[in-house]
Protein backbone atom coordinates (compact mmCIF):
# COMPACT_ATOMS: atom_id res chain seq x y z
CA UNK A 1 0.00 0.00 0.00
CA UNK A 2 1.21 3.32 -0.63
CA UNK A 3 1.01 6.42 1.94
CA UNK A 4 1.41 9.72 0.13
CA UNK A 5 2.22 10.96 3.56
CA UNK A 6 4.70 9.04 4.94
CA UNK A 7 7.22 6.62 3.25
CA UNK A 8 9.16 4.59 5.71
CA UNK A 9 12.15 2.62 3.78
CA UNK A 10 13.91 0.01 5.46
CA UNK A 11 17.34 -1.34 4.41
CA UNK A 12 18.86 -4.78 4.54
CA UNK A 13 21.99 -2.77 5.77
CA UNK A 14 23.07 -1.98 9.51
CA UNK A 15 21.82 1.27 10.18
CA UNK A 16 25.54 2.22 11.44
CA UNK A 17 26.44 1.99 7.51
CA UNK A 18 24.38 5.06 7.01
CA UNK A 19 25.13 6.84 10.21
CA UNK A 20 21.45 6.76 11.37
CA UNK A 21 20.46 6.11 15.07
CA UNK A 22 18.60 3.15 16.22
CA UNK A 23 15.50 3.20 17.44
CA UNK A 24 15.31 0.81 20.84
CA UNK A 25 12.31 0.15 22.56
CA UNK A 26 11.33 -1.27 26.11
CA UNK A 27 8.85 -3.45 24.33
CA UNK A 28 8.92 -6.36 21.87
CA UNK A 29 8.84 -3.82 18.42
CA UNK A 30 6.44 -6.50 17.11
CA UNK A 31 3.68 -6.25 20.10
CA UNK A 32 4.04 -2.15 19.25
CA UNK A 33 1.04 0.00 18.53
CA UNK A 34 1.19 3.64 19.05
CA UNK A 35 4.25 5.59 20.05
CA UNK A 36 3.65 9.36 21.02
CA UNK A 37 5.46 12.17 19.23
CA UNK A 38 7.75 12.72 22.57
CA UNK A 39 8.03 8.66 22.97
CA UNK A 40 6.71 9.15 26.30
CA UNK A 41 3.60 6.99 25.96
CA UNK A 42 3.32 3.39 24.64
CA UNK A 43 0.61 1.21 23.21
CA UNK A 44 1.19 -2.63 23.10
CA UNK A 45 -0.35 -5.71 22.89
CA UNK A 46 0.02 -9.33 24.40
CA UNK A 47 -0.10 -12.59 23.16
CA UNK A 48 -2.94 -13.00 26.16
CA UNK A 49 -5.07 -10.38 24.58
CA UNK A 50 -4.42 -7.32 26.35
CA UNK A 51 -3.85 -4.02 25.35
CA UNK A 52 -1.67 -2.08 27.46
CA UNK A 53 -0.05 1.66 27.69
CA UNK A 54 2.87 2.28 28.96
CA UNK A 55 4.32 5.64 30.67
CA UNK A 56 7.33 6.82 32.97
CA UNK A 57 7.98 2.90 34.07
CA UNK A 58 4.89 2.07 35.20
CA UNK A 59 2.14 0.31 32.84
CA UNK A 60 -1.67 -0.22 32.54
CA UNK A 61 -4.27 -2.39 30.85
CA UNK A 62 -6.30 -0.75 28.48
CA UNK A 63 -8.33 -3.75 27.50
CA UNK A 64 -8.84 -7.42 27.74
CA UNK A 65 -9.68 -9.37 25.01
CA UNK A 66 -9.49 -13.32 24.42
CA UNK A 67 -6.22 -14.55 23.54
CA UNK A 68 -4.30 -13.46 20.02
CA UNK A 69 -6.82 -10.77 19.71
CA UNK A 70 -4.99 -8.24 17.30
CA UNK A 71 -5.18 -4.01 18.16
CA UNK A 72 -5.63 -1.59 15.64
CA UNK A 73 -4.32 1.96 17.47
CA UNK A 74 -4.51 5.37 16.20
CA UNK A 75 -3.75 8.91 17.11
CA UNK A 76 -3.44 11.95 15.72
CA UNK A 77 -1.41 15.25 15.88
CA UNK A 78 -3.24 16.63 18.62
CA UNK A 79 -2.89 13.47 21.08
CA UNK A 80 -5.50 13.81 23.31
CA UNK A 81 -7.12 10.86 22.41
CA UNK A 82 -6.74 7.52 21.56
CA UNK A 83 -8.69 5.08 18.98
CA UNK A 84 -8.48 1.21 19.12
CA UNK A 85 -10.18 -1.64 17.21
CA UNK A 86 -10.57 -4.86 18.70
CA UNK A 87 -9.95 -7.92 16.30
CA UNK A 88 -10.99 -11.04 18.16
CA UNK A 89 -11.02 -13.34 15.35
CA UNK A 90 -7.72 -11.84 13.39
CA UNK A 91 -6.27 -15.44 12.90
CA UNK A 92 -9.14 -17.91 12.33
CA UNK A 93 -11.05 -15.29 10.34
CA UNK A 94 -10.01 -13.42 7.92
CA UNK A 95 -12.33 -11.08 6.07
CA UNK A 96 -11.81 -7.47 5.33
CA UNK A 97 -15.50 -6.67 5.55
CA UNK A 98 -15.57 -7.33 9.62
CA UNK A 99 -17.16 -4.29 11.16
CA UNK A 100 -15.11 -4.06 14.70
CA UNK A 101 -15.82 -3.03 17.27
CA UNK A 102 -13.89 0.62 18.36
CA UNK A 103 -13.10 2.30 21.35
CA UNK A 104 -11.56 5.84 22.53
CA UNK A 105 -10.15 7.05 25.48
CA UNK A 106 -7.36 9.68 26.27
CA UNK A 107 -3.57 9.47 25.35
CA UNK A 108 -2.39 8.10 28.94
CA UNK A 109 -5.47 6.08 29.23
CA UNK A 110 -6.31 7.67 32.55
CA UNK A 111 -10.65 7.05 31.55
CA UNK A 112 -12.12 3.40 30.62
CA UNK A 113 -12.11 3.18 27.06
CA UNK A 114 -15.43 3.92 25.54
CA UNK A 115 -17.25 2.27 22.26
CA UNK A 116 -18.41 4.56 20.03
CA UNK A 117 -19.19 1.68 17.23
CA UNK A 118 -18.77 -0.96 14.91
CA UNK A 119 -15.95 -0.60 11.53
CA UNK A 120 -12.82 -0.37 10.14
CA UNK A 121 -10.83 2.54 9.37
CA UNK A 122 -11.12 4.90 12.62
CA UNK A 123 -9.91 8.18 12.61
CA UNK A 124 -9.44 11.29 14.77
CA UNK A 125 -10.47 14.63 13.46
CA UNK A 126 -10.28 18.51 14.37
CA UNK A 127 -8.07 18.73 17.27
CA UNK A 128 -9.34 15.19 18.73
CA UNK A 129 -12.90 16.98 18.89
CA UNK A 130 -14.27 14.35 15.99
CA UNK A 131 -14.01 11.00 15.04
CA UNK A 132 -14.86 8.95 12.01
CA UNK A 133 -15.14 5.23 10.80
CA UNK A 134 -16.31 3.40 7.76
CA UNK A 135 -19.22 0.70 8.87
CA UNK A 136 -18.87 -1.88 5.98
CA UNK A 137 -22.45 -3.62 7.03
CA UNK A 138 -24.47 -0.41 6.60
CA UNK A 139 -22.59 1.13 3.58
CA UNK A 140 -21.57 4.62 5.69
CA UNK A 141 -19.09 6.47 6.97
CA UNK A 142 -19.97 7.34 11.18
CA UNK A 143 -18.99 10.38 12.13
CA UNK A 144 -18.53 10.75 16.28
CA UNK A 145 -19.00 14.02 18.01
CA UNK A 146 -17.69 13.59 21.35
CA UNK A 147 -19.46 16.60 22.50
CA UNK A 148 -22.39 15.02 21.76
CA UNK A 149 -21.79 11.28 21.64
CA UNK A 150 -25.82 10.31 21.75
CA UNK A 151 -25.96 11.70 17.92
CA UNK A 152 -23.46 10.65 15.23
CA UNK A 153 -23.88 11.38 12.00
CA UNK A 154 -23.52 9.00 9.24
CA UNK A 155 -23.12 9.49 5.12
CA UNK A 156 -24.29 6.84 3.00
CA UNK A 157 -21.66 5.64 0.12
CA UNK A 158 -22.38 4.11 -3.19
CA UNK A 159 -20.00 1.75 -2.58
CA UNK A 160 -21.14 -1.08 -5.00
CA UNK A 161 -18.29 -2.83 -4.61
CA UNK A 162 -17.78 -4.78 -1.20
CA UNK A 163 -14.21 -4.42 -0.20
CA UNK A 164 -13.60 -0.61 -1.23
CA UNK A 165 -12.66 0.84 2.22
CA UNK A 166 -13.65 4.43 2.13
CA UNK A 167 -10.97 7.36 3.75
CA UNK A 168 -12.02 10.38 5.59
CA UNK A 169 -10.69 14.12 6.26
CA UNK A 170 -12.40 16.24 8.45
CA UNK A 171 -11.35 20.31 7.62
CA UNK A 172 -14.27 22.13 9.74
CA UNK A 173 -16.77 20.54 12.00
CA UNK A 174 -19.67 20.66 9.29
CA UNK A 175 -17.43 19.97 6.24
CA UNK A 176 -15.72 15.93 5.45
CA UNK A 177 -14.03 15.13 2.81
CA UNK A 178 -14.00 11.08 1.47
CA UNK A 179 -13.64 9.21 -0.67
CA UNK A 180 -16.13 7.17 -2.61
CA UNK A 181 -16.73 4.72 -5.80
CA UNK A 182 -19.04 4.32 -8.30
CA UNK A 183 -20.37 1.06 -10.67
CA UNK A 184 -17.90 1.87 -13.01
CA UNK A 185 -15.67 1.30 -10.74
CA UNK A 186 -14.55 4.76 -11.19
CA UNK A 187 -13.23 6.69 -7.62
CA UNK A 188 -14.05 9.81 -6.59
CA UNK A 189 -13.04 12.55 -3.72
CA UNK A 190 -16.06 14.20 -2.24
CA UNK A 191 -16.79 17.30 0.40
CA UNK A 192 -19.58 16.58 2.18
CA UNK A 193 -21.71 19.19 3.90
CA UNK A 194 -22.92 18.10 7.36
CA UNK A 195 -25.19 20.97 7.70
CA UNK A 196 -26.63 20.96 4.17
CA UNK A 197 -26.94 18.03 3.83
CA UNK A 198 -24.81 18.16 -0.12
CA UNK A 199 -22.01 16.66 -1.78
CA UNK A 200 -19.20 18.13 -4.16
CA UNK A 201 -16.99 16.27 -6.04
CA UNK A 202 -13.11 17.67 -5.54
CA UNK A 203 -11.67 14.89 -7.81
CA UNK A 204 -12.59 11.93 -10.27
CA UNK A 205 -10.07 9.02 -10.93
CA UNK A 206 -9.05 9.15 -14.46
CA UNK A 207 -9.27 5.58 -14.99
CA UNK A 208 -11.82 3.00 -13.35
CA UNK A 209 -8.87 0.83 -12.52
CA UNK A 210 -7.22 3.81 -10.19
CA UNK A 211 -7.12 4.15 -6.91
CA UNK A 212 -7.28 7.19 -4.90
CA UNK A 213 -5.82 8.26 -1.12
CA UNK A 214 -6.13 11.07 -0.03
CA UNK A 215 -4.22 13.07 3.19
CA UNK A 216 -4.43 16.86 4.70
CA UNK A 217 -1.38 19.00 5.29
CA UNK A 218 -1.31 22.65 6.57
CA UNK A 219 -4.94 23.43 4.69
CA UNK A 220 -3.69 21.58 1.76
CA UNK A 221 -5.42 18.21 0.62
CA UNK A 222 -3.18 15.95 -1.30
CA UNK A 223 -4.43 13.79 -3.65
CA UNK A 224 -2.55 10.23 -4.67
CA UNK A 225 -3.81 8.80 -7.64
CA UNK A 226 -2.24 5.55 -8.51
CA UNK A 227 -3.15 2.09 -10.73
CA UNK A 228 -4.35 -0.90 -9.49
CA UNK A 229 -3.18 -3.13 -13.06
CA UNK A 230 -0.53 -4.25 -14.75
CA UNK A 231 -1.21 -1.45 -17.49
CA UNK A 232 1.33 1.41 -17.82
CA UNK A 233 -0.99 4.15 -16.33
CA UNK A 234 0.22 7.50 -15.01
CA UNK A 235 0.58 7.83 -11.39
CA UNK A 236 0.22 11.45 -9.68
CA UNK A 237 0.24 12.95 -6.57
CA UNK A 238 -2.25 16.60 -6.83
CA UNK A 239 -2.13 19.04 -4.47
CA UNK A 240 -5.59 21.02 -3.86
CA UNK A 241 -6.10 24.47 -1.76
CA UNK A 242 -9.07 23.66 0.58
CA UNK A 243 -9.87 26.89 1.34
CA UNK A 244 -10.67 30.29 -1.27
CA UNK A 245 -10.79 27.66 -4.06
CA UNK A 246 -14.09 28.01 -5.52
CA UNK A 247 -15.25 24.65 -6.79
CA UNK A 248 -11.89 23.37 -6.38
CA UNK A 249 -10.85 24.24 -9.70
CA UNK A 250 -7.52 25.26 -8.72
CA UNK A 251 -5.00 21.65 -8.55
CA UNK A 252 -1.40 21.26 -9.44
CA UNK A 253 0.56 18.01 -10.09
CA UNK A 254 3.08 18.40 -7.97
CA UNK A 255 4.18 14.34 -8.73
CA UNK A 256 4.04 12.18 -11.78
CA UNK A 257 5.56 9.46 -12.74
Amino acid sequence: MRFINKVLIWFLLPTSSFGLSELKTKQDITKIRYLSNNGTVTYYQKTSGELQMSTNYNFKNVFKGSKNTEYKVIGSKKEQRILFSVDEQFFPMQNALKDNPIYVVDLKAKNEAKLIGLGSNPSLHFNDQFASFYNHKNKEIVIYNFANPSSPRNIKLNKPFPYFNSSQIMITPNDIIYTDVNRNGTQAVLLYSLVENKFQTIHKSSSPSNKLEICEIDNKLYIGEFPQTQYRIESQIIEVPLFNNKNYLNKSIIYSS
